[in-house]
């Protein structure tokens, strides 16, 4: 699918042993499969434990591999002592006996001055610098500080300092010179390394969208994780999954996720008792109270809430806000119902909207221009036409919202006002 889409990596390539690697290629699916079928078979014949593949490698190599790094390079990055040793560090820093936190980031810095022959401290850059002002370093309890030696102060993204001895006081102080740890091969080798396997992590995120499998989400936790992979696939760090997107499938394959999204939240929104510590003034569980004698006249709640979730209308993600934004269009498309259409208190809004629905753009126009010049007069020209959109939209939703104005189940209901200033719909 990569190759297809001709999906690459963002930015600059990754170089390695004298190569550039930025493509996805197809000329190691042979070795990716044999690793894969290794992997799998483990149990039987572990050679794989032999080319240094194992659960923490397995994503870079492969990530390798489908850039076009050759098996025989990869089998030799992953073998070698230095990259064993940082794995074996990294699954030590997993424990929950470890403090550290196990991040391949953070076990890098540690295994990074270790290297390079650096000695980790608990101090900061400022205690440092104190303890050089003052008594020295070599006072600091249980310290070994030693002339020309690097240390590292705390921190996984630590200062370095070179110790020397102040020859007039004969104190250990931190050299005013600017020291950086050397870069090793081996260090060179593991951020190699850590760069194809921020690759493979990316891609691993991406997987629910990848590989479908024919079958659609089984649970709300499902839905959300495929729905933020099409995020991922739009933000990617490291790869560029932006040709993805335009495969006709997967365009397909988000739009129903969404409808499917959206069902989620249908069923919330309609469902007795789903606004929680909100209960007691709860315009579902109000309705429901009075449908008790007859549960089935209940599908025509149901059905409002559907149609207006269908066509945009509500956003139930935050159920307060919805029930007060619910309440207020229901209380406007009562309105509208009784009056025949809700009014302005501009008479020349109500006029273009007219205009508007009866489709006489010519007399719209000339209307529209002279309040536009007014307006534009007054300094409130992009007032005016926002308020007016608004005000066009608001109309035009409601009559999308019912499919008559001969509507028996929203003649059944009426919008009661509270003492505490809140506002409910209950049955009339």
């Amino acid at each position: 699918m990569f190759t297809q889409s001709d999906v690459a990596l963002n930015g600059y390539p990754i170089e390695y042993n004298g190569k550039s690697y930025k493509n996805f290629v197809t000329d190691n699916q042979i070795a990716v499969a044999k690793i894969l079928q290794a992997a799998l078979d483990m149990g039987n014949d572990p050679i794989l434990l032999e080319t240094g593949i194992n659960k923490h490698t397995i994503g870079a190599a492969n990530v390798m591999l489908s850039l076009g790094v050759s098996l025989e390079e990869t089998i030799l990055m992953m073998s070698n002592p230095a990259i064993k040793k940082f794995i074996e560090k990294v699954d030590a820093d997993k424990s929950i006996f470890s403090p550290y936190s196990g991040k391949f980031e953070d076990t890098l810095s540690r295994e990074a001055d270790r290297l390079a022959g650096i000695t980790k401290t608990k101090l900061t850059p400022s205690g440092v610098a104190n303890w050089s002002k003052g008594s020295g370093l070599q006072n600091i309890k249980g310290s070994n500080f030693k002339v020309g030696e690097i240390y590292a102060t705390k921190g996984s993204e630590p200062t370095y300092f070179k110790v020397e001895k102040d020859l007039e006081t004969g104190k250990l102080v931190a050299s005013k010179e600017q020291v950086s740890p050397n870069n090793t091969e081996e260090v060179k080798l593991i951020k190699s390394f850590l760069e194809f396997n921020q690759v493979a992590e990316e891609i691993k995120g991406i997987i629910p969208v990848i590989q479908m499998d024919n079958s659609m989400p089984k649970n709300n936790a499902d839905l959300r994780r495929s729905l933020e992979a099409f995020q991922k696939m739009r933000n990617g760090e490291t790869v560029d999954f932006t040709p993805l997107l335009e495969r006709p499938l997967l365009k397909h394959y988000e739009q129903v996720l969404e409808l499917m999204a959206d069902l989620e939240e249908t069923h919330f929104a309609t469902e007795k008792g789903s606004y929680g510590a909100e209960a007691d003034n709860n315009m579902i569980n109000q309705i429901d109270a009075a449908f008790k004698k007859d549960f089935s006249k209940r599908n025509q709640v149901v059905e409002t809430f559907n149609r207006m979730i269908a066509q945009g209308e509500s956003n139930v993600s935050k159920p307060a806000s919805f029930e007060k934004r619910f309440v207020g269009k229901v209380k406007d498309i009562i309105e509208y119902m009784n009056t025949g259409g809700l009014k302005h208190h501009k008479d020349h809004f109500n006029e273009l909207y007219d205009l508007h629905t009866a489709n006489n753009t010519e007399e719209y126009n000339k209307l529209n221009k002279e309040w536009q010049d007014a307006a534009e007069a007054s300094g409130t020209l992009s007032e005016y036409n926002a308020e007016l959109k608004e005000w066009i939209d608001l109309n035009n939703k409601i009559l999308s919202s019912i499919p008559s104005l001969d509507n028996m189940f929203l003649k059944s209901i009426i919008v009661k006002e509270n003492k505490d200033g809140t506002s409910n719909v209950i049955p009339d």
